[in-house]
């Protein structure tokens, strides 16, 4: 079942060209150099958004506190038509100017090697020719408490290194 060509089967069959990779999608925007469907620039990746998702997350010490979770992958392929590595981004903000949508064209800056999850405020979307940028995204309270405690600790234990160290030197015992 299948084997025939002339059987009149339409089960899958390979693709027509199959040096042309399937991607990506759509073309270009106007105005990007031709150098290949998903490619590095100095100091950007430039490819196509896939599985791009939101979702809400919310403070753990301050409830009312939301945030927006933006995450997708920038697909992207060499000058060759060889697949890359797809990136994976995330982009966290109370609010967000712009949008990204299945598919649109996107650069995202990176300093060094894409590797592991990027974590970004700003994206160009190259579709649109926005920038889409993660705003509000200030150091929750949770962190604050977090540093507020390590700091009071250390205060601390300086406090009681002094005491001791001056009552040795008085020729008291330590006071502790």
């Amino acid at each position: 079942m299948g084997d025939n060509p002339d059987s009149g089967d339409t089960g899958w069959q390979p693709p027509a060209n199959p040096a042309q990779p399937p991607w990506p999608s759509q073309s270009p925007p106007p105005g990007l150099p031709s150098s290949g469907p998903g490619y590095a620039r100095p100091g950007g990746i430039v490819g196509e958004a896939r599985g791009v998702q939101a979702r809400s997350e919310q403070d753990l010490l301050t409830p009312q506190r939301q945030f927006t979770v933006l995450t997708f992958r920038v697909e992207r392929f060499d000058r060759a038509g060889n697949r890359l590595p797809p990136v994976a981004v995330q982009m966290r903000g109370r609010t967000f100017e712009g949008a990204i949508s299945e598919g649109d064209w996107v650069e995202v800056a990176v300093a060094g090697a894409p590797s592991d999850t990027l974590h970004v405020d700003r994206v160009r979307n190259l579709t649109t020719t926005a920038v889409v940028r993660a705003k509000g995204e200030e150091r929750s309270l949770s962190f604050w408490v977090v540093v507020g405690v390590v700091v009071l600790i250390v205060v601390v234990i300086f406090v009681v290194a002094i005491m001791i160290i001056t009552s040795i030197a008085r020729g008291f015992p330590a006071v502790v």
